[in-house]
């Protein structure tokens, strides 16, 4: 794999690590180790959350099954947002499980085809802005960083590392005022 297909690998498993802590959804690992079986250059393990959704397929989901649904659709889409971020263009390639998966989720919530373009558009364009927050794209930033060194790396670390960054970007938590 070439080093620029690395590092957008790396952004694009860091933007949904972030997006899942952010969300409070539940991830076991963040990797930029090509898994030939799955046909990725990395992945976010998840686990759960499938088993959840398709427990309601219904004309109109409760509130609360809509709102899980939808994090769990930002976060398949944080992937291909943290790219678009990272090069300035839209992606094409290399990001169809995660297409799928968010496709998935949407069918459970809406039926018409031009619904579901115009609700996935939407959700795209919020993972974008969710993960452009300052304190969330230096954390994508920071994760990277470590997984182009390190390649795997564990739930609970990849939180630290996180939580950490989300710390580290925001001034007033570096230096807090004296009393």
């Amino acid at each position: 794999m070439s080093g620029i297909s690395l590092k957008r690998t790396a952004y694009h498993e860091a933007g949904h690590a972030v997006m899942s802590l952010f969300l409070r959804c539940r991830f076991q690992h963040v990797s930029i180790v090509p898994d030939t079986n799955r046909n990725s250059l990395g992945q976010t393990g998840t686990k759960g959350e499938r088993a959840y959704v398709e427990t309601y397929h219904q004309a109109e989901p409760l509130t609360r099954n809509r709102i899980m649904a939808e994090k769990y659709i930002l976060v398949a889409l944080a992937g291909i947002a943290a790219e678009r971020i990272l090069t300035g263009r839209k992606i094409k390639a290399g990001s169809y499980q995660d297409g799928l998966t968010a496709w998935y989720y949407m069918d459970q919530l809406v039926y018409e085809e031009d619904e579901v373009k115009a609700y996935s558009e939407w959700l795209l364009a919020r993972a974008e802005n969710l993960l452009r927050l300052q304190a969330n794209w230096f954390a994508v930033e920071t994760l990277a960083n470590k997984l182009l060194m390190e390649k795997y790396i564990g739930s609970k670390r990849a939180h630290e590392i996180i939580r950490a960054a989300w710390k580290d970007s925001v001034p007033q938590f570096k230096n807090p005022p004296e009393e």
